[in-house]
This record gives structure tokens, sequence and C-alpha cells, in this order.
């Protein structure tokens, strides 16, 4: 059965962001935040209920001139009024007839909230306002049901300053933001939605239909997409023809281009994931433990991403990788299967059983590579084998380059040279590279004269990097945003050397190191350790419940 809000709100369909303006009026502390009372009714009243299995929607691209599909039997494409059957191997293409943007908000979130903290909520708000900003809070998440048990409530208040229409702007207002105590990202919302006509063609262009909104596709057969966009933004980039199950939408998207939208049932889903984010030639309960975290990261998630997208969750790194029923294999199937509806819980919440390629020896504390509140389960511990060197302690600067530099006895060290490169890296750049890279993104800043770490996880990972240049100095804060500046390194535990005009980074790892290390599952895996034992070492205090075992209670 479909997954579905209970209250008035579709996490599914919704485009807009509810959002309190705190506004100033008078003395009285719940007279002053009356609109936060009212946000927080209205967040009270949110939730998600499902029986059976849940269905979730990925966007799978965006941005797209044309959109061309087919299916071995006969389909069916469903937009307004308007119904159109493609006969099997019949090729029919989305085309913009007309379209317009959506008009869009960047807003800069200085801190996540906890819906269970008020008085965090309150205090927040007042000492952001005592600093001159207009502050406005962001509702996002809800409680997720199963049947009429509640598996998690991921409720959660963004608190942001004044927008801007672009990111760029959004992002550059950070530096004025981090002196105070912020670790700000943003956030995006629409003021008004995005809108055209599609128009659905024929091979030889004869135009079959139009659509002046969504347009739904179904079949008994599973959907072929040609042409694919994969991997915007990263150095496998491609474009490959693809296989779905489930629904497919095709609408206009907020940059007024085409996007794809998947809709399909949680464990059909995960049989796409599975495999793109882990080989299928991994042994079995390396997998199993993928899948578990999978779809606990899944559900954890449903809600509180996207929230100026028509879906929940996107098809890439940025939430986990989904190549469709083209990416499905019999083993990360097998292992999907044999853990349906399993999920890590820490307490009475589900735990977000994130995970990245290779820790590198160590895991990361989650908050100290985003801007979340401390996580019990994401806490940082070691990768290494009884055997192993321990790692560096006191964590020095010299120490830690002495640790990236050799071969520690980890489970993620895999005995393979594709591995060895990724698991210890060096990266060179000569000056006017390194100079080139930082004005990407700060073109005040000058030639770079110094990297001063300023702080670091407790795998060695950077948390905060400040760039010293002829110009400027700045703080860059988080590690995927110090990978991004010098072109995408493969982790944010590095040290950096300079000699003449040459700076050389040493590195460990590859992600941001935060949950279950991929490659140290399959080591462990290779160890004999079952994927039980291998998600309790990466995820702390946690234990596992099926959710499609828990029973309707009696009336």
């Amino acid at each position: 059965m479909m997954g579905l809000w209970c209250s008035r709100l579709s996490v599914a369909l919704v485009v807009f962001v509810l959002a309190v303006t705190v506004v100033q009026a008078g003395n009285n502390r719940e007279e002053r935040f009356a609109k936060l009372y009212e946000i927080k009714n209205e967040l009270s009243h949110r939730q998600i209920c499902w029986d059976g299995e849940m269905t979730i929607r990925i966007g799978v691209m965006e941005n797209q001139k044309t959109i061309a599909v087919t299916a071995e039997e006969a389909y069916q494409i469903i937009g307004g009024p308007e119904v159109v059957n493609g006969a099997a191997g019949e090729v029919l293409t989305f085309k913009l007839k007309s379209a317009k943007k959506a008009e869009r908000l960047f807003w800069p979130v200085v801190k996540t909230v906890d819906n269970k903290k008020e008085t965090q909520l309150f205090d927040t708000v007042e000492q952001w306002e005592a600093l001159g900003h207009k502050v406005t809070v962001h509702p996002a998440g809800a409680r997720l049901y199963y049947r009429d048990f509640l598996i998690h409530d991921n409720r959660r208040y963004f608190v942001s300053v004044e927008p801007t229409d672009n990111q760029t702007d959004c992002e550059a207002s950070f530096q004025n933001l981090i002196p105070h105590g912020a670790r700000p990202w943003p956030l995006e919302t629409l003021t008004s939605e995005a809108a055209g006509i599609m128009q659905l063609c024929r091979k030889d262009g004869t135009v079959v239909a139009e659509f002046d909104g969504p347009a739904r596709l179904s079949s008994n057969k599973p959907l072929k997409v040609f042409r694919v966009e994969y991997g915007v933004g990263y150095p496998w980039h491609g474009f490959q023809d693809r296989h779905f199950r489930g629904i497919l939408e095709v609408r206009v998207d907020k940059v007024g281009a085409l996007q794809l939208i998947s809709e399909l049932d949680i464990e059909s889903y995960l049989q796409g994931v599975v495999p793109s984010e882990m080989s299928a030639h991994y042994p079995h309960h390396a997998l199993c433990s993928q899948a578990i975290a999978a779809r606990g990261e899944t559900l954890a998630k449903y809600g509180t991403r996207h929230l100026a997208d028509p879906y929940h969750l996107c098809a890439t790194q940025h939430c986990q990788v989904y190549g469709g029923l083209t990416k499905e294999h019999a083993n990360t199937n097998k292992a999907v299967q044999e853990t349906r509806g399993r999920i890590l819980r820490h307490g009475d919440l589900i735990s977000d059983t994130v995970y990245s390629a290779c820790c590198g020896g160590h895991t990361e504390h989650n908050d100290f590579v985003w801007s979340t509140e401390p996580s019990p389960s994401l806490r940082g511990k070691p990768c290494l084998k009884p055997e192993a060197d321990p790692f560096p302690d006191p964590m020095t600067e010299a120490a830690l380059k002495v640790y990236f530099s050799k071969k520690v006895k980890s489970y993620c060290n895999l005995p393979v040279d594709y591995y060895q490169k990724k698991f210890r890296w060096k990266t060179e750049f000569t000056q006017s590279q390194l100079d080139e890279l930082v004005a990407k993104k700060y073109p005040n800043v000058g030639s770079v004269k110094e990297l001063v770490p300023l702080s670091r996880g407790v795998s060695g990972r950077l948390r905060e990097l400040k760039v010293v240049g002829s110009k400027e100095t700045i703080v860059v804060q988080k590690e995927l945003p110090i990978r991004f500046l010098f072109g995408g390194l493969r982790s944010g535990a590095f040290v950096v050397e300079k000699k003449d005009s040459n700076w050389t980074f040493i590195g460990a790892g590859w992600g941001h190191g935060v949950g279950m290390c991929q490659w140290g599952a399959r080591g462990m895996a290779e160890a004999g350790k079952t994927y039980r034992k291998i998600l309790a070492h990466y995820f702390t205090d946690t234990y596992i419940l099926n959710v499609y075992r828990l029973k309707k209670r009696a009336k």
C-alpha cells in the first residue's frame, strides 16, 4: 500500500515550505513567539502512515531538454485529461513547448533544532535576533507509523536568517555567520512553482499530446528511459539507457527544464540502490549490511530533504545512488530480500545508518562532518584489525602525516591496487593551480599563502580550515565543502605540505567517513563476521528491528 500523509501536508507532493518569520511583539515570551507555537502545532500533526510496503519518490534526472521512453509491453501515459497509449516497443519523447522557472530563495540555516527542544528553539531565535538578523523558522519531517506503530520521529526546525535569490550569494554570507558560532548550510524553498507545457512526440516528430502538468507513465513491464544522465558534477558523469520498476513521472522542474521521478515501493528501490552503492560481488554479509543501512537511511531522512522538490530523495550521492532495474544484480537482490523490513534502531528512533566508501582506518562523528546534532549511534571509532597500530594520540599534525602515509592494518585496507590508491593517497598542486581552484569559490582571496587547520574530528578529518590569501582570509567549514574547494579530494582526512610553490595533500580514505565503512564491511565479512556484528561495530548501541513483523494491535 502506498505510503501517505495522515495530515494536511503531503511530503510527496509539497513544493512550498511552510515557514514562520518571527516578529518582535511585546515583552511576553509566549506572545512574542506566538507564531512559533503555531508552527509547533502544525508540526505536531504531521505523520506518515503505511501498511505493507511504503512508496517513495526518487528524483532521477533534472535539467533535461528531452526525455524519451518505451516499454516491452503496451504502456500508458496520463496527465490531466490526456491519456496516451504507447504500443509495445514504441518510443515516445517528451519535449518542452514552453516553460516558466520557479522563483526560489536560499536561506542560510544557522541551527537545526529537534522538535522536542522548545527552549533551544526559542533561545536560538533570540540569539540571532540580538545580532540584528530577521529570523525565519522552517519545519521539516514527520512521525513515521507502520500500521499503528510509531517507528520514528524526525520532526525538526531549520532556523535561518535573511535569504537570497541565488545559492552563491547565500553561501557567501556564511563568512559573516561563522564567527557567531554557526555552521551554516543553504536551505532552498520556492516562492512560486515552475510551470509549462510538455509535448509528447513520436519518432517522426508528430505531437501526440500536450500536458500542462505532470505526466505519469505505467506499464506491466519495466519502463525504459533512454540516455539517463547520472553522476552530474563527478568524474564518472555519463549517460545510460536504464529500466525502472513502478511508475515514472515527467514534469517541468524548478529551472524550467524536464525532470524524471521514479515512484516505487521501498524494497524495489533498495534493489536499485544496493548494487549502485556497493559491488554486487562483495561477500553476502557485507551486502546485507548495506541493504539494512540503505533502508534505515531512507526512512530516517524521509521528509527532511529536498523540501523544494516534488520527491523525497534524489538518485545521486547527495542522498543515495539509485540506478533502477538496470543496476540490479541477483546477489544484491538476495540481500535486500533476505533483510526485508530490517532497520537499525537506537532507543525508540531509527538510526540514520549513513555510510561511505572507505574511512581510512577511523570513522567520524556525524556532527563533526555535518551541521547536525550529535547522534549517539554515529560516533567515530577505529576500523582497525586487532593487530594494528593504534590511531595517533595525541592527534598532532605531525602524527597525522605519519598515519596518513602508512598502510595501517585496517579492515578497509583491501589488498587490491584499486583500493590501495584510495585508502592512502596524495594530490599535488602548483601555486597557480591551487589559486585557481580557490578563486572559483572565493574570488576575493587572492593567492593562497597558508592553509591552517582550525579543528579536526576524531578521525583526523578537517572540520574547519582557514585559508589565508594575499587579499582576504576565509574560513571553510565542514568536510565536503573543504574537499570540493580543492577540486574534490577523496576525503577531508589530509595534511598539507608546502615546498616552494608546490602544495602536497597527503590523505586517507574516500568519503565522509560517518557510519558504516563499506570497504571495512567487506573486510569484516571476509574475516567471518556476520552482518549483525558488522552493523553493531559501526553503529553504537543499536538493535535490529523488522518493521514488517509488527502486528496490528487489536481494536
